[in-house]
């Protein structure tokens, strides 16, 4: 068998390496998995700085929007509106500069979007379209700037930071459906067209969804911040504005006035913002606390696994050697016994003398206390024992030779000193 033909080390090798692959297998899916995790978070926190970014794009478009809308209707300067166009097409590019790996495909598809409102810009800036053509165009390009961060994909909801990732998504959405509605709300009361008030009224149904599930996600300071920004909305308007308006849009506006309901709506764009960039904040420390837990699981796996195999390792080497050298010892000392014994052995027969010399063996250099000692010592007993017989048995070959030479009871000594 192969067992039999290896030794003690590579028996006792053996038998530490089944186990030690063993643990192996455990660990390193272990470590695996909460580094794929430490990458999920990684990318997590990647997504959202991306969308934070994009999501302030979105906001200038949502000002650039009203501002547009503003224009046309006289309310807004034409290098208030030139500014901003001017912002918004310096956020582009910073975004590409600074987007990286992170800027997908479809972000960059989507930012090219945001070019293919030159030809509406320069028609505002002379006056020649209206303020549905402005909805129409930039309605298109807001939302399509969100859906190409595709927060809704590939996220773990199982985690606080994915959760929280749908919760940002639904914020984006809900922040653009309140500037869209904010500015058709100007448009019911400036044009209130049939076109308009059923405008507005689907995008008060699309913004409830988004707020419901923006806020079934959020954690409860999120859920105060987002109340704030309720507040702030209602004292812009009135308490019950969104519900009223949504039944009878033009008598929500009949009684507000322009100059009091476009500053109101300017500013109700701005409030979404401070949402957001609570929730981003959240986000992005949750999915660091959440890769840093991960890689601290990882390391404290993988350092832990290390030093079992090390402390295993180092331990059947010890053992190794601590049965090993003995066994050696052991061998090396009854190989010595056995070559003094017949070296012994031969002298003492050899040796004519009436008093032979004792037996002289070396003992066994083992002193340890366990199993191999005890052989040792076994051993040791055995070779006294063997000592002891061939003493005796010396002497009773010296006591024939004494009694042979003897002739008549006279001792060969007396014969020895006659001359023949």
């Amino acid at each position: 068998m192969l067992l039999g033909r290896l030794r003690i080390r590579g028996k006792l090798a053996l038998l530490v390496v089944i186990p030690l692959l063993s643990m192996v297998g455990l660990a390193v899916p272990v470590m695996l998995d909460r580094v794929d995790a430490a990458q999920r978070a990684g990318d997590t926190a990647e997504r959202v700085r991306l969308a934070s970014r994009v999501g302030s794009l979105v906001q200038d478009l949502q000002q650039e929007r009203i501002l547009s809308v503003g224009f046309l209707l006289g309310r807004v300067d034409r290098s208030e509106l030139v500014r901003k166009s001017a912002d918004v097409d310096d956020r582009v590019a910073d975004l590409r500069a600074e987007g990286g790996d992170a800027l997908t495909d479809r972000v960059d598809r989507a930012l090219d979007r945001v070019s293919s409102l030159v030809d509406l810009r320069a028609a505002v800036l002379a006056r020649v379209t209206d303020p549905g053509q402005v909805m129409e165009a930039f309605g298109p390009v807001n939302v399509g700037l969100i859906d190409s961060l595709r927060l809704v994909f590939g996220v773990d909801t199982e985690t606080q930071a994915g959760r929280q990732v749908l919760a940002l998504d639904g914020l984006l959405r809900a922040d653009e459906g309140l500037g869209a509605c904010a500015t058709l709300s100007v448009l019911v009361k400036a044009v209130g067209s049939p076109d308009t008030t059923s405008a507005y009224v689907a995008c008060i149904a699309a913004l409830q969804v988004d707020s419901r599930r923006f806020r079934s996600l959020i954690t409860p300071e999120q859920l105060t911040v987002a109340q704030l920004n309720d507040a702030a909305v209602a004292a812009r308007t009135s308490p019950d504005f969104l519900v009223t308006s949504a039944r009878d849009p033009a008598g929500a506006v009949r009684d507000v006035p322009m100059e009091a309901l476009f500053p109101a709506v300017r500013t109700m764009i701005r409030l979404g913002q401070f949402v957001e960039k609570k929730l981003v904040a959240d986000v992005l420390a949750e999915a660091t606390a959440e890769q840093r837990r991960a890689l601290t699981a990882a390391y404290l796996v993988g350092a832990a696994a290390v030093l079992i195999l090390t402390l295993v390792v180092l331990l059947s080497v010890a053992v190794a050697r601590t049965v090993a050298r003995p066994l050696t010892r052991l061998t090396r000392s009854a190989e010595r016994v056995a070559r003094v014994a017949e070296a012994e052995l031969v002298r003492v027969t050899d040796d004519e003398a009436e008093s032979p010399q004792p037996v002289r063996l070396d003992p066994v250099d083992v002193r340890s206390n366990d199993e191999i000692g005890d052989l040792a010592r076994a051993f040791d007993r055995v070779q006294n024992t063997a000592k002891r017989l061939v003493e005796r048995q010396v002497a009773a070959d010296a006591t024939s030779r004494r009694c042979s030479v003897t002739s008549g009871g006279v001792p060969r000594t007396w014969w020895a000193g006659r001359s023949p």
